[in-house]
């Protein structure tokens, strides 16, 4: 246990086990519901060079950067290599970053054991791209199952008519998400409420009342409006 704290913090590892700390935190506050679980997430537009990047921490924001570059440029066709897009992007991430930091703790046990440093930036860059390798491999199989619970093919009709929760601090008509209930897995919605409408609290309970097919999003409408 000591050899593997010593190696977790010197200082060519110590980077990467701050940052598997920080998604630790990030998916026991997710687990608890203190948070979003697609807080600070990621989706590409897999028909553009749209990279679209969530935030919802009981604060909602949306941001859509035009990327700018014939089908996406070199850094969108790293990301859709990476699964981003077909996966949630913090799952991706926490994939490739946990895979990291074992091939380089790994890494620095077996073959750097001297602390050199020109050993370490390598190891590094393999890990890296081992880690990027594994991490397309391991996400792969999760591509359908998240494909279904982001309301891909028919299921936008399934979605509609049924009762959800606002998990975001808010629902607006420019952000918010909610959960729903189905076929008994709960999972979370880009919802908005219409134009004019009074905002929606986190907890308030709602309907799905219409798609956006363009938008990519819910309309929902409190269960209070419609009693």
């Amino acid at each position: 246990m000591q050899d593997v704290i010593q190696q977790a913090t010197t200082w060519y590892t110590l980077p990467l086990t701050i940052l598997v700390g920080l998604l630790a935190i990030y998916w026991l506050l997710a687990i608890f519901g203190a948070i979003s679980s697609d807080a600070l997430d990621f989706d590409i537009d897999s028909g553009g060079g749209d990279l679209d990047l969530d935030a919802d921490a009981d604060v909602d924001a949306d941001h859509s950067f035009d990327a700018h570059h014939d089908s996406g440029g070199i850094g969108l066709a790293v990301l859709r290599f990476l699964n981003f897009g077909q996966v949630p992007g913090m799952v991706v991430i926490s994939v490739l970053v946990f895979t990291m930091w074992l091939l380089s703790m790994i890494g620095n046990f077996v073959f750097n054991l001297a602390g050199a440093a020109l050993v370490a930036i390598l190891i590094f860059a393999v890990a890296l791209i081992v880690g990027a390798l594994l991490t397309k491999a391991l996400t792969l199989p999760l591509i359908p199952v998240f494909r279904s619970l982001n309301n891909h093919g028919d299921t936008h009709e399934a979605i509609v008519g049924r009762e959800c929760r606002v998990r975001s601090g808010s629902v607006t008509a420019e952000s918010g998400q909610a959960e729903v209930d189905r076929e008994g897995a709960s999972f979370l919605i880009n919802v908005r409420v219409a134009p004019g409408r009074e905002a929606l609290s986190k907890g308030d309970l709602a309907l799905v009342v219409d798609h956006d097919e363009a938008n990519q999003f819910y309309l929902i409408k409190s269960l209070e409006q419609i009693n």
